[in-house]
């Protein structure tokens, strides 16, 4: 039996270990028993049910009833943790039974309530709450009847018939019990000072604590530090549990559990699930989109930003530079094509509805994209830092007014420019991005082709790697040196890598349709060719002879944001000699 313990633990350990990775995060936790409950108690909200609202025998989690009637007693001035009670008849006879979880009570001798609180929350001794039920109650059926109409004004679906729940006559739904938890629990933290307990000396004995999720046992759960476990053959294992994570107190209710390991199983993955989607909160950040405001809905993930991906389609969208959504049921993949867009959803999630999730991968005209994303209320949320790079925007935050600030980055503007090779009018064409020119890799490798400063140019799709090599002439295909088109609206800073005859190269570039993009001036510096320009002609001057000066001829794709501060007078105009 230990033996099997220990390798239940090790699996359940493990299981865990991969639930925190947030890409791993599951829908709902997986649970054996038959009614179960996790809510949230901060937050007051409930992230899962199963048959939460059957009513059961919930064993020794009665006397979380009878210890909430005692604090509330206490609470009104008509005892103290140092008021005694003395032990009836009947008290004794419970006692006396040997299948009950007792401890030592002698009839007519005086016990503090602090005494039998701790008893009966550590030990789940049944004498321990029936005294305590006599103390408010006068007898146990009395009081029973106090506990059920107590319950009743509160809304619990509840009834007792003691305040043990030894004889099996009181009844519970999970919802209930979580409800009764947090109640406790908010309103009464001090019984933490004896739900925490691993143990209690007891006139004298030492005992150990029921709750296997407490420190040294054999389910230890970081964090946990209650509340209560209830076992009997008609109720099977039952368990309320509670535990503190990053300012979040959870709790996890179990009915009818089989046995230990799927009551204290149970009660982790439900644990650990809460503990993974309570780091998704609710984003009070106001959105703008080029300075205009913008109705986005977003959580916030640890450190990152999580949006509506349909939100953000139609914030986008109306900045020209929206994207379509569709998702495949059968292959789990979310598709994303630039240039088009979604409709903005109509109401708000509710916060009761987070789901945790980042099972669909995720493909951007056509390509695999590694954007981490869940899903809340049945809408897919996804990291506005993932997209970004992607989707050709850019993000910033500006704290003083919790305000995340996209910008449509940038707007691509096509045109044709005028351009000389060595004197000779050449044909060359080019996309403004802030206002500098950036031109199609292919396009300049063509006009150089048979001169001393061609190049050829190869991709390899596989890698996204390419290869310039010095000397090899470029042939060009049909059509290429037409004009782009003029309603293209994304630029994405490139990620593929560039090398000269085998050595790396770093021009400032973009993606832009499926070509590569690069800063004239840049290109010129790493494959030795001149770049100028005619102010007075409004010309781009190429020359084969020399390479223009430059000040840092390795430009960085990073170096290429800042680029308005450098752009010349006429915004129409790029000016590659100029550019940062």
């Amino acid at each position: 039996m230990k033996l099997r313990k220990k390798i239940t633990a090790l699996l359940l350990t493990a299981a865990l270990i991969c639930a925190l990775t947030p890409a791993a995060l599951a829908a709902d936790p997986v649970t054996y028993a038959a009614c179960d409950v996790l809510m949230n108690v901060t937050r007051g909200e409930t992230y899962y049910t199963k048959d939460a609202d059957i009513a059961r025998d919930p064993a020794s989690l009665t006397k979380l009833m009878t210890v909430y009637m005692i604090y509330e007693a206490m609470a009104r001035g008509e005892i103290t943790k140092n008021s005694t009670v003395t032990i009836s008849a009947h008290t004794g006879e419970i006692s006396a039974d040997v299948t009950a979880v007792n401890v030592p009570l002698t009839v007519g001798q005086r016990y503090t309530v602090d005494e039998l609180l701790a008893a009966t929350m550590v030990v789940s001794a049944c004498n321990a709450a029936s005294a305590l039920g006599e103390k408010l109650g006068g007898t146990e059926s009395n009081f029973a009847a106090m506990m059920t109409a107590r319950a009743k004004r509160s809304g619990w679906a509840m009834s007792f018939t003691d305040a043990s729940g030894l004889d099996g006559g009181d009844r519970m739904t999970a919802r209930a019990a979580a409800a009764l938890a947090s109640a406790l629990l908010t309103q009464y933290p001090d019984v933490l000072n004896y739900s925490a307990r691993t143990g209690v000396t007891f006139r004298g004995k030492y005992y150990k604590a029921s709750n296997q999720l407490l420190p040294g046992y054999g389910y230890a759960y970081s964090g946990a530090d209650g509340l209560k476990t209830g076992t009997t053959s008609a109720a099977g294992r039952c368990l309320v549990a509670t535990a503190m994570r990053n300012g979040q107190r959870l709790v996890a209710v179990v009915l009818g559990g089989g046995s230990d390991e799927v009551r204290f199983g149970d009660a982790i993955r439900m644990l650990d699930s809460g503990f993974s989607r309570s780091l998704l909160v609710r984003s009070t950040a106001a959105f703008t989109v080029d300075g205009a405001s913008a109705a986005i809905h977003a959580y916030n993930y640890a450190d990152s930003c999580f949006v509506c991906l349909r939100d953000l389609s139609a914030a986008l969208a109306a900045a020209g530079n929206g994207y379509s959504i569709a998702w495949d049921a059968e292959t789990n993949v979310i598709t994303l094509n630039t240039g088009g867009s979604a409709s903005a959803l109509t109401a708000d999630v509710p916060a009761t509805a987070m789901v945790p999730k980042g099972s669909a991968p995720f493909a951007i005209n056509g390509s695999t994209a590694d954007i981490q994303s869940y899903t809340v209320g049945g809408v897919t949320y996804a990291s506005l830092r993932d997209l970004a790079p992607w989707l050709g925007f850019e993000t910033a935050w500006v704290g003083a007014s919790n305000t995340v600030a996209l910008t449509v980055a940038p707007a691509v503007r096509a045109k044709t420019q005028k351009c000389t090779l060595d004197g000779r009018p050449v044909e060359l064409n080019v996309c403004l991005i802030h206002d500098t020119g950036y031109y199609k890799l292919r396009d300049v490798a063509a006009v150089l082709s048979g001169t001393a400063k061609q190049f050829d140019v190869t991709w390899d799709p596989a890698s996204g790697a390419i290869a310039l090599t010095s000397g090899n002439a470029y042939t060009p295909v049909g059509g290429e040196l037409a004009a782009p088109d003029g309603t293209l609206r994304f630029a994405k800073k490139t990620n593929s890598s560039l090398a000269l005859d085998g050595q790396s190269i770093t021009p400032a570039a973009y993606n832009i349709g499926n070509n590569n993009y690069f800063r004239l001036r840049d290109l010129g510096a790493a494959l030795g060719f001149g770049v100028d320009w005619d102010n007075a002609t409004g010309t781009v001057v190429l020359t084969t002879a020399a390479a223009a000066p430059s000040p840092s001829p390795a430009v960085t794709a990073a170096s290429a944001v800042p680029m308005e501060a450098a752009a010349a007078a006429s915004p129409e105009t790029p000016q590659p000699e100029k550019a940062a």
